[in-house]
């Protein structure tokens, strides 16, 4: 019999654990079971570790009220691996088919890019994954989606990176994104596949993947090989257009796809107001001219000028 593949779920947390716990328990309730999470806390100033800590002590669900069925509160015991980590490259740990939740603590904020390397430096280092799965923390997890997202990178093994249906969790009914979005490179934008739209589960796979550019950095399911093809993210952006630089990396041939059955309900990601933190507005327009200048360089004039005209 064919082993089951292992997948790594990797979580990043930044004074944000009560979404990520309720995260947490959604992924504690998958169908698929040969899996392990792995969550940075990324410096939090929230005492968000000591949070994680009493909660998985006493088994106590999050403090937020919401409506099932998408808040179920898991009933079993939480085994839990608590680590620090400081600028090196975590040994690898004794292998543990129970252990569910590894916690690993960064001491300082190395935003999304730099904390997620953690985890996959830790990940790489166990060296026993078949898929690792990259979510954002603010996000609720239907039960079958890990599962589904295995059978279909089985069925399709040249796909390197699978987005899923993502989902407000506000309103179910309403599609953030099938998968990811499209890159304009004459104005460094995106556009989401699908948002604002009323979900159906009779959406076509093929007409998405043709417009599909990138994968949307709240789900994205990839393969040892991308790992292998492309490495780490690239820590310069700290904050927004990361996901984009890794997947259409210079020098890398990257196969993207689409699960339409992966289903998962996305908490921040209609809502984000990029004008209203100066800290997230530098980033944000820091970051387009970033990409542009990296890898669109024959657009960086149209960029620049897109910027100051939105900046004014």
């Amino acid at each position: 019999m064919e082993p089951t593949p292992k997948v790594y779920i990797l979580l990043v947390n930044w004074n944000n654990w009560k979404d990520t716990i309720n995260c947490l328990e959604s992924l504690l309730q998958s169908t698929y079971t040969n899996y392990c999470i792995i969550l940075c806390d990324n410096g939090s100033t929230d005492n968000s570790s000591e949070e994680f800590r009493f909660w998985a002590k006493n088994n106590i669900p999050s403090t937020d009220k919401h409506n099932d069925p998408l808040y179920l509160k898991t009933s079993t015991s939480k085994s839990v691996l608590f680590l620090d980590y400081s600028n090196t490259i975590l040994k690898k740990e004794i292998q543990d088919n129970e252990l569910k939740l590894v916690i690993i603590k960064t001491n300082t904020n190395l935003g999304f890019a730099g904390g997620s390397n953690v985890g996959l430096k830790y990940i790489i280092q166990q060296n026993d994954y078949s898929y690792i799965w990259l979510l954002n923390n603010d996000t609720i997890v239907d039960k079958n989606s890990i599962r589904n997202q295995v059978a279909f990178m089985k069925q399709n093994n040249k796909v390197d990176m699978s987005g899923s249906t993502i989902l407000s969790l506000d309103n179910p009914n309403i599609v953030i994104a099938y998968a990811g979005g499209v890159w304009n490179p004459l104005f460094a934008t995106t556009e989401m596949i699908g948002f604002n739209s009323k979900f159906t589960k009779n959406i076509d796979r093929t007409t998405i993947e043709k417009k599909l550019d990138y994968i949307s950095g709240a789900s994205m399911f990839i393969n040892r090989n991308f790992i292998n093809k492309v490495g780490l993210m690239e820590e310069s952006f700290f904050l927004y257009y990361e996901e984009i630089d890794w997947q259409k990396r210079k020098g890398t041939d990257i196969e993207l796809a689409f699960c339409p059955d992966s289903l998962i309900y996305h908490k921040g990601a209609a809502t984000v107001n990029k004008q209203g933190n100066l800290f997230i507005q530098y980033f944000f327009y820091r970051n387009r001219m970033l990409i542009t200048r990296k890898l669109f360089s024959k657009f960086i004039c149209t960029v620049y000028l897109y910027i100051l005209f939105q900046a004014h």
